[in-house]
């Protein structure tokens, strides 16, 4: 899962233009998070909307920004769906 979450990050630098060193950050950090908070997922094919929702909800209870749990949301269903 760790080499696709980098190829993803590096097709967003290669491709996509992204260059900020702050935004390819979040993008692994976003990534950390929900792989810590499900750390048994090992196919996105076991990923479903309830676990994005989940998550979301607890990033909220932990004190995170809605911009920053709407940006990290975004981070990961562009890479799992």
């Amino acid at each position: 899962m760790h080499d696709a979450i980098e190829l993803f990050i590096n097709y967003k630098i290669n491709e996509e233009g992204i260059s900020s060193l702050n935004t390819i950050s979040a993008y692994r950090e976003d990534f950390k998070k929900f792989l810590s908070y499900y750390p048994n997922i090992k196919n996105v094919d076991d990923l479903d909307s309830a676990y994005f929702n989940q998550f979301s909800y607890d990033q909220s209870l932990n004190g995170l920004s809605s911009s920053t749990i709407t940006r990290s949301i975004s981070t990961l269903k562009n890479f799992f769906i």
